[in-house]
């Protein structure tokens, strides 16, 4: 089974993904703590990386749902700026702070991510494979878990989880726009303690409860309210078109 540990980073409390205004927040100028420069000096780092006006030639970055390549054009067009491939990372684009994303069609559509590069790499860095065995803690807002439904193509199991119920609530918000609901299981519980084994439940890609043609296993999105970790105290809300 592989263990992704989400911290957030891409994303707010309230949003599903990083929002033109956030980007835009990074411009501003706060002090330093004096812990941190004790530390950069220590480290022989120069602070003057952190101002806002290196911060403001540090582009931000979206991700391309996969199927929607031959839309590039397109999408530029409409946000006025050209996707910039990032070499190291399958997918994702970095394009100007000014950018703005959250009002284009492409976005409303679900045709791109707005997901900071770090979090695609914490993803990369797991190196998961369709079939395996997934558990995200820590998993809202979501940006992170629907790259790891894409990569593991309705195969395998995934499951979410997170102890904030309205963070999950938005992650499972992002899972339905992507089109994903039906990759995953999301659980409110407590990382440290969660101890539900992955459950193989046969549900068809349109809902049904069949198996699909490769002959996996799917996981219908449910939120689920876990009181400590114990299985007898689970209480299922389905949100799945399968209803279970």
């Amino acid at each position: 089974m592989e263990i992704m540990g989400g911290d957030g980073s891409e994303d707010s409390p309230l949003h599903s993904e990083e929002t033109d205004e956030q980007a835009e927040s990074a411009n501003t100028e706060l002090p330093l703590p004096a812990a941190f420069l004790d530390f950069l000096k220590t480290n022989g780092i120069d602070p003057s990386i952190y101002s806002a006006a290196t911060a403001k030639n540090i582009p931000r970055y979206v991700r391309l749902k996969p199927g929607a390549e031959s839309e590039i054009c397109e999408i530029e067009n409409e946000i006025g700026f050209k996707l910039k491939p990032v070499p190291w990372l399958s997918g994702f684009f970095s394009i100007p702070q000014q950018a703005k994303i959250a009002s284009s069609e492409a976005y409303r559509e679900g045709k791109i991510y707005g997901m900071d590069a770090a979090s695609g790499a914490a993803v990369l860095a797991l190196d998961v494979s369709p079939g395996e065995h997934v558990l995200d803690l820590c998993a809202a807002p979501g940006a992170k878990l629907c790259m790891l439904a894409e990569i593991l193509r309705r195969s395998g199991t995934l499951a979410g989880i997170d102890i904030s119920k309205h963070r999950l609530a938005a992650c499972r918000t992002m899972l339905q726009k992507y089109g994903l609901e039906d990759c995953c299981r999301l659980f409110v519980a407590d990382g440290t303690s969660f101890c539900l084994l992955p459950q193989r439940k046969p549900v068809g890609l349109l809902g049904s409860n069949e198996q699909d043609i490769t002959g996996k296993y799917l996981y219908s999105i449910q939120a689920t309210v876990i009181n400590g970790s114990n299985p007898a105290n689970i209480q299922a809300i389905s949100c799945g078109s399968c209803g279970c």
